[in-house]
Protein backbone atom coordinates (compact mmCIF):
# COMPACT_ATOMS: atom_id res chain seq x y z
CA UNK A 1 0.00 0.00 0.00
CA UNK A 2 1.59 3.14 -1.01
CA UNK A 3 0.83 6.44 1.35
CA UNK A 4 0.27 9.59 -0.85
CA UNK A 5 3.27 12.45 -1.15
CA UNK A 6 2.44 15.33 0.21
CA UNK A 7 3.57 18.47 -0.62
CA UNK A 8 4.50 22.09 1.02
CA UNK A 9 1.92 24.52 1.18
CA UNK A 10 2.63 27.28 -1.66
CA UNK A 11 3.06 30.59 0.07
CA UNK A 12 0.52 33.42 0.84
CA UNK A 13 -1.00 35.40 -1.94
CA UNK A 14 0.46 38.77 -2.21
CA UNK A 15 -1.44 41.76 -1.35
CA UNK A 16 -1.32 45.33 -2.84
CA UNK A 17 -0.52 47.41 0.81
CA UNK A 18 3.08 47.77 0.99
CA UNK A 19 5.27 46.64 4.33
CA UNK A 20 6.95 49.52 5.91
CA UNK A 21 10.54 48.43 5.56
CA UNK A 22 9.92 46.58 1.70
CA UNK A 23 7.98 49.72 0.73
CA UNK A 24 10.85 52.24 1.84
CA UNK A 25 13.64 50.89 0.28
CA UNK A 26 11.33 49.56 -3.18
CA UNK A 27 10.43 53.59 -3.17
CA UNK A 28 13.89 54.60 -2.92
CA UNK A 29 15.92 52.74 -5.63
CA UNK A 30 17.57 54.87 -8.22
CA UNK A 31 19.56 58.38 -6.98
CA UNK A 32 17.88 58.14 -3.35
CA UNK A 33 19.25 54.92 -2.74
CA UNK A 34 21.99 54.40 -0.46
CA UNK A 35 25.28 53.75 -2.48
CA UNK A 36 27.01 50.91 -2.14
CA UNK A 37 29.91 50.62 0.50
CA UNK A 38 30.05 52.20 4.11
CA UNK A 39 26.68 53.11 5.62
CA UNK A 40 26.41 56.98 6.72
CA UNK A 41 26.44 57.14 10.28
CA UNK A 42 23.06 57.66 12.36
CA UNK A 43 23.16 60.03 15.49
CA UNK A 44 22.97 57.57 18.20
CA UNK A 45 21.69 60.21 20.63
CA UNK A 46 18.33 59.85 18.84
CA UNK A 47 16.63 57.31 21.51
CA UNK A 48 14.86 55.16 18.68
CA UNK A 49 17.58 54.85 16.53
CA UNK A 50 19.56 53.56 19.30
CA UNK A 51 17.11 51.33 20.60
CA UNK A 52 16.68 50.29 17.00
CA UNK A 53 20.01 49.18 15.87
CA UNK A 54 20.65 47.74 20.24
CA UNK A 55 17.17 45.45 18.78
CA UNK A 56 19.00 44.81 15.83
CA UNK A 57 22.60 43.76 16.98
CA UNK A 58 20.44 41.12 19.37
CA UNK A 59 19.48 38.69 16.84
CA UNK A 60 22.72 36.52 16.76
CA UNK A 61 22.67 35.79 20.55
CA UNK A 62 18.46 35.66 20.63
CA UNK A 63 18.85 32.75 17.51
CA UNK A 64 21.47 31.20 19.75
CA UNK A 65 19.33 31.12 23.07
CA UNK A 66 16.30 29.82 21.11
CA UNK A 67 18.53 26.78 19.81
CA UNK A 68 20.52 26.07 22.80
CA UNK A 69 17.09 26.16 24.60
CA UNK A 70 14.87 24.55 22.33
CA UNK A 71 12.58 27.47 22.87
CA UNK A 72 11.63 28.76 18.81
CA UNK A 73 9.27 31.35 20.12
CA UNK A 74 12.21 33.10 21.96
CA UNK A 75 13.00 34.18 18.32
CA UNK A 76 9.44 34.90 17.58
CA UNK A 77 8.89 37.13 20.44
CA UNK A 78 11.82 39.07 19.49
CA UNK A 79 11.25 39.53 15.65
CA UNK A 80 8.06 41.27 17.01
CA UNK A 81 9.77 43.41 19.50
CA UNK A 82 12.35 44.13 16.66
CA UNK A 83 9.06 45.37 13.93
CA UNK A 84 7.81 47.73 16.99
CA UNK A 85 11.38 48.73 17.35
CA UNK A 86 11.08 50.12 13.42
CA UNK A 87 8.09 51.27 13.82
CA UNK A 88 8.76 53.36 16.92
CA UNK A 89 11.74 54.74 14.75
CA UNK A 90 9.76 54.64 11.35
CA UNK A 91 6.88 57.17 13.64
CA UNK A 92 9.76 59.63 14.87
CA UNK A 93 11.69 60.45 11.45
CA UNK A 94 10.72 61.12 8.14
CA UNK A 95 12.84 59.28 5.60
CA UNK A 96 12.13 61.84 2.78
CA UNK A 97 14.92 64.46 3.97
CA UNK A 98 16.94 66.74 1.87
CA UNK A 99 20.24 65.99 3.27
CA UNK A 100 21.10 63.05 1.65
CA UNK A 101 23.89 61.51 4.18
CA UNK A 102 20.66 61.25 6.90
CA UNK A 103 18.40 59.75 3.69
CA UNK A 104 20.96 57.43 3.09
CA UNK A 105 21.11 56.31 7.00
CA UNK A 106 17.90 55.86 7.48
CA UNK A 107 17.55 53.74 4.19
CA UNK A 108 19.91 51.80 5.24
CA UNK A 109 18.87 51.11 8.69
CA UNK A 110 15.27 50.39 7.06
CA UNK A 111 17.31 47.56 5.24
CA UNK A 112 18.73 45.92 8.00
CA UNK A 113 15.84 45.78 9.62
CA UNK A 114 14.07 44.22 6.94
CA UNK A 115 16.65 42.11 6.69
CA UNK A 116 16.72 40.73 9.83
CA UNK A 117 13.28 40.16 10.13
CA UNK A 118 13.41 38.85 6.82
CA UNK A 119 15.97 36.01 7.92
CA UNK A 120 14.18 35.51 11.29
CA UNK A 121 10.83 34.36 9.54
CA UNK A 122 12.91 32.00 7.48
CA UNK A 123 14.33 30.59 10.24
CA UNK A 124 10.78 30.12 12.21
CA UNK A 125 9.79 29.27 8.40
CA UNK A 126 7.08 31.15 7.78
CA UNK A 127 6.67 32.77 4.63
CA UNK A 128 5.90 36.42 4.53
CA UNK A 129 4.50 38.44 1.92
CA UNK A 130 6.99 41.03 0.35
CA UNK A 131 3.47 43.48 -0.13
CA UNK A 132 0.39 43.34 1.57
Amino acid sequence: MTTPSRSRPSPPPRHSTSLRPTAISADHRGPAAPPPGRAPALDLNDVAAHELIVTILRYPDVVAAAGRDLEPHQTAAYLLELAQAFQTYYNDHQFLVDAAAQRHARLVLAMATRQVLANGMELLGIHAPEVM
